[in-house]
């Protein structure tokens, strides 16, 4: 569909207004191959909601749209923070589909009688809260100031900090940043990063053909294995896919000129190596976009639990790191329900309590970034390559 969407309008032009990455999932070019396949759809329908708003309809009977989820599709104006009319009417959108952005922590009405008499509970207050999962963990990050980055770290990795105002240039665009809407009149910017789906893949493939190796194990293998110094990029187009993963990484590493990695340790190495590289390769463009260097990265979600990944950052991004809470998106979520409530009044209140609350690892940085001369080989690596996500 990028295609047909830059045919009706200039991929810099849509950059400019909504300030969010190109991904073939946007819901941009979802809505337009509906309009080119079946248009009776979006001619019947009377209005788009987005997963997190339909599930509150269906608690509650009202329809609405949360600001962070819908910053997400594409369509958002990046500074006005509600829909392009120019944008919707290119792409022939019935403008009347898509309701007025509500902030975070809106209340979306009352639970339905049905419902609450079925379950035997008294009605309450269904709370639009930051519908947007990375939004609901960034909220849930410790974050000790504007100098810190921020990973949600799991099957995606989504790198990035909070901002004040959207990035909108040109190398924002070229790098494939991201400006997601945040809680608190902020901006998330950051970039989707493979993560540790590679990792699940390769285990999968593994499991299929009789290995009783846990995750865990798995780590632990990786951890006993030194390093043949091969890398990937984990962004690259052949890992975008399901499939068989160890097979893939051998084939980029030949196909790069490396020799590969043999064993499943060595293999499970050479993917927390590289994706500690990509996070060190996005950390500086991210420091270059901001301003400044960012002095720390906190890292929450399910890949905390993995420590020998969360070393190998440190040691890549030459910076501290702090790993917790693994669950962040809920516990976000709970702290907008509390903040709507009125049992906290800011985001730095909602960071104190889960600092306070969770255990926080901590990985400093090495003395020096002995490193370095692998990290060149892995940015020749990227550069070299036809990447999926740049």
């Amino acid at each position: 569909m990028f295609a047909e969407a830059f045919r009706r309008m200039p991929r810099e032009q849509i950059f400019a207004l909504t300030g969010v990455a190109f991904q073939p999932f946007n819901t941009l070019y979802q809505l337009l191959a509906t309009r080119l396949e079946a248009p009776e759809i979006l001619e019947n329908a009377s209005n788009v909601l987005m997963m997190p708003d339909l599930l509150a309809y269906l608690l509650t009977g009202e329809k609405g749209t949360e600001y962070t989820d819908a910053s997400t599709t594409q369509m958002l104006d990046a500074t006005a923070r509600t829909w392009n009319a120019q944008l919707l009417k290119t792409m022939d959108f019935p403008e009347h589909l898509f309701g007025v952005p509500s902030a975070p922590g809106a209340t979306r009405g009352m639970l339905l009688s049905s419902l609450s008499d079925d379950l035997g509970i008294a009605p309450f207050p269904v709370i639009a809260v930051a519908g947007h999962d990375t939004a609901s963990a960034v909220v849930a990050t410790p974050l000790d100031g504007p100098g810190s980055a921020f990973l949600s770290s799991g099957t995606w990795s989504l790198l990035g900090a909070e901002i004040d105002s959207p990035r909108l240039g040109p190398e924002v665009m070229g790098w494939n940043f991201t400006n997601e809407g945040g809680v608190g009149g902020t901006y998330r910017l950051l970039q989707n990063v493979m993560g540790l789906w590679i990792l699940q893949e390769c285990q999968r493939h593994w499991t299929a053909a009789g290995s009783t190796r846990s995750y865990a194990d798995l780590v632990a293998l990786a951890e006993a294995s030194e390093s043949n110094g091969a890398v990937i990029d984990p962004d690259h187009a052949m890992f975008y896919s399901p499939g068989n993963m160890e097979q893939r990484v051998r084939s980029f590493c030949e196909n790069t000129g490396q020799k590969p990695p043999e064993s499943e340790g060595a293999i499970v190495r050479c993917i927390l190596t590289s994706l500690a590289f990509k996070y060190r390769f996005v950390i500086e463009r991210l420091d270059h976009l901001v301003g400044a260097r960012m002095s720390s990265l906190y890292i929450v979600g399910g890949g905390t639990r993995n420590h020998l990944l969360n070393r190998l950052t440190a040691d890549a991004i030459g910076r501290p790191v702090f790993a917790g809470p693994s669950e962040a998106t809920a516990i976000g979520n709970i702290l907008m329900q509390l903040h709507a409530c009125g049992e906290l009044r800011s985001v730095g209140e909602m960071r104190s309590l889960v600092r306070n609350s969770f255990p926080i690892q901590s990985y400093p940085p090495p003395d020096t970034l002995e490193s370095d001369d692998a990290y060149e080989r892995f940015v020749q690596v990227v550069l070299s390559g036809t990447t999926c996500i740049q």
